[in-house]
């Protein structure tokens, strides 16, 4: 789900509300805390990464019904920036329909 918030962080800037954000700094504690718990499970955080992405983008098309095409093939961000709490991805467009393909 962390990664389903922060594409539609990124790719809906005008729906950016205070919920999704407590939502994703909350994401990213439990994360910490499963990391913490068993060290052991980092080894395996960019593979789970990768597939916790390709089910994301076929979340975030039916949720937003912004195109999957519009999406990088593979995760846009670092593995750092997924747990940093300052990290906030940046709009990928304006807010308008006209940057990005939106699924009729």
């Amino acid at each position: 789900m962390l990664l389903l918030h922060l594409l539609k962080w990124q790719f809906q800037p005008t729906l950016q509300n205070k919920i999704w954000c407590l939502t994703i700094l909350e994401q990213r504690a439990q994360i910490e805390d499963l990391l913490e718990e068993s060290p052991s499970r980092k080894d395996t955080f960019s593979q789970k990464v990768s597939t916790a992405y390709q089910r994301a983008l076929i979340k975030v098309e039916l949720e937003t019904g912004l195109v999957k095409t519009n999406f990088a093939q593979l995760f846009p961000f670092s593995e750092d920036n997924i747990l940093d709490p300052n990290f906030w991805p940046m709009p990928a467009h304006d807010g308008s329909d006209t940057l990005v393909k939106v699924k009729n």
